[in-house]
């Protein structure tokens, strides 16, 4: 072999591990560039937020929600509004009128006697009015709810004697009137119903089922006509 060729070798031996950490530089360079890259791109956004708004969330919130101790809003106990069926129902409001306010126990009887009379235990339930009326003796409310409850129970003698009381006590009452004709239909007193069904179109002409039990009324006493007359008010 020249000297010319040995002369090569030499040089291309004592290059080769420097090109060789060359390579390897270049691709762990590579390497470490894909890897941040990957974990820039691919990391979901942070939502978190900085203390100073924090503190201000949970000041507002602190003073948006009520203490433990607030004082619950006045209720009252409104005339059941269910007059196909009699079912009971007590129907609060924020701002009760000064007639309508009942003692403490007398709203405790109503309930329970509310309860009583919708789990059929009518007995009970008329216990717990008679109680309520020890208290309240003029509480045109609670005599219409007596009532109700009574007619649930198909006592409807009682149940017209007490709608008779609210309606003395309040006699210009809608719900009262309408319910007590209510009762004095199923009762089988047509021409008493009619009269308290026209009386209760006269304190409210736009009360349509009025009208339309009133039709029924007049139908039950084969006044076909005022029927007729009737229903086509109700539409």
């Amino acid at each position: 072999m020249s000297s010319k060729g040995l002369k090569n070798n030499k040089v291309e031996s004592s290059s080769s591990p420097l090109k060789r950490s060359l390579v390897m530089i270049s691709w762990m360079s590579g390497l470490v560039v894909g890897l941040w890259a990957l974990m820039y791109y691919s990391a979901p956004e942070s939502n978190l937020e900085p203390y100073n708004n924090f503190k201000e969330t949970k000041t507002e919130l602190n003073r948006t929600v009520p203490g433990k101790n607030a004082k619950p809003e006045n209720q009252k106990f409104t005339l059941p509004s269910d007059f196909d069926t009699g079912h009971l129902i007590q129907a609060a409001t924020t701002v009760p009128t000064a007639p309508s306010r009942l003692p403490r126990r007398t709203l405790e009887h109503i309930q329970k006697g509310m309860q009583f009379t919708e789990e059929g235990k009518f007995n009970a339930g008329d216990i717990e009015f008679e109680q309520a009326s020890k208290i309240s003796p003029n509480s045109p409310n609670l005599f219409s709810i007596w009532g109700a409850a009574l007619r649930m129970a198909k006592k409807f003698e009682g149940a017209n004697k007490r709608f008779a009381r609210a309606h003395e006590l309040s006699p210009n009452d809608e719900e009262i009137t309408f319910n007590w004709g209510m009762s004095e239909l199923e009762a089988s007193h047509p021409e008493k119903a009619a009269q308290l069904f026209q009386k209760t179109v006269a304190i409210a002409p736009q009360n349509y089922m009025a009208y339309n039990m009133l039709g029924k009324a007049f139908g039950r006493q084969k006044m076909y006509e005022e029927e007729k007359s009737s229903y086509k008010k109700a539409l």
